[in-house]
């Protein structure tokens, strides 16, 4: 529910489509697509083989998916204070250093990810929905009983099997260092293919097909309590907020001269019209906090990790040698 714009405002930014569990309707999409979309969100490229996520989104894609391969609120809600039964125990063999590796064809054949209302792939190889087999416990979180999803990652990458071609309406976002990118009082610009409900029409009422790339302009700032892997923001002029669509998608800053992915958007108040009007609120993933995990699960690291500092090392000594 934002500014629409063209997509060469925002190269990185992406939306995808989960189109249904058969292959065959799969490849016939377009005859059939107002109804086999299962899920749609955004996203945004941090390089030619990965997209930045939102893990709720791919959740929603696997919803028809044996239970074995669910990863749904009553798993998240574990927390410490569920017992471990069969099905998490299956579950849990999809699980790698605490992270929920997505392998399984029917999740991953009918996906298609578009940037200028375009195809520029489909099929991902895997996606990573981080930490989503830690069983996360609320540590700043004051709430008595918090809502599972106020301190569970909703943060995940998708691994293409393919390089993207680059061009000007496809290109690549940097990605936050630390959660110094998201200090309260930053000032990020939001892209998201969502949707823009008319006044007092509940979100549900509108379709898929009406989502467009649009641009809110958005401000950190203390909201609820969150755990340091999440932040509030929100637009400082009160008109704007992210709706269906959105989640997944990337808020970014200049930082250094470069497009910076700084949050990756989780949930908002757009849903009902009353607080669509009166109590907009964002919820991001810190990006910054999950850069060392990024840089294992993708090697795009940040220039302090050990492995540049290594090469940053080898560089300076080769260059002292052959002086």
């Amino acid at each position: 529910m934002g500014t629409e714009v063209k997509p060469s405002k925002a190269p990185w930014a992406v939306q995808y489509f989960h189109l249904g569990k058969h292959y065959v309707m799969y490849l016939f999409h377009h005859i059939f697509e107002n109804s086999i979309i299962q899920a749609a969100c955004s996203g945004t490229i941090i390089s030619s083989r990965h997209i930045l996520t939102a893990t709720h989104c791919v959740q929603g894609a696997m919803k028809n998916i044996p239970a074995e391969h669910l990863i749904g609120t009553d798993i998240w809600q574990m927390g410490g204070r569920k017992p471990m039964d069969r099905s998490i125990v299956r579950y849990r063999t999809y699980c790698k250093n605490g992270h929920y590796i997505v392998t399984d064809p029917d999740i991953l054949e009918p996906m298609e990810i578009q940037s200028n209302y375009s195809r520029i792939s489909i099929s991902p190889e895997r996606i990573t929905l981080f930490y989503a087999c830690s069983g996360r416990i609320p540590d700043k979180t004051r709430d008595k009983n918090p809502y599972p999803s106020s301190y569970t990652d909703d943060f995940a990458i998708i691994h293409l099997k393919e390089d993207l071609k680059l061009s000007d309406t496809v290109q690549i976002a940097c990605v936050a260092e630390d959660i110094s990118a998201n200090a309260v009082g930053t000032m990020l610009d939001y892209y998201g293919y969502g949707s823009n409900p008319p006044k007092n029409v509940h979100s549900v009422n509108v379709t898929w097909d009406t989502y467009k790339l649009r641009h809110e302009t958005i401000q950190v700032h203390i909201g609820n309590v969150l755990e340091d892997y999440y932040f509030s923001a929100k637009d400082p002029k009160n008109k704007m907020i992210a709706c269906p669509g959105d989640s997944g998608g990337g808020s970014v800053a200049t930082i250094n001269g470069r497009i910076t992915v700084v949050g990756v958007l989780c949930r908002g108040s757009c849903h009902d019209p009353d607080t669509r009007e009166n109590a907009k609120i964002e919820e991001y993933a810190a990006v910054g906090w999950y850069s060392d995990v990024i840089c294992e699960d993708t090697g795009i690291c940040k220039i302090s990790s050990r492995f540049n500092l290594f090469l940053l090392f080898v560089w300076i000594t080769l260059g002292i040698y052959f002086k």
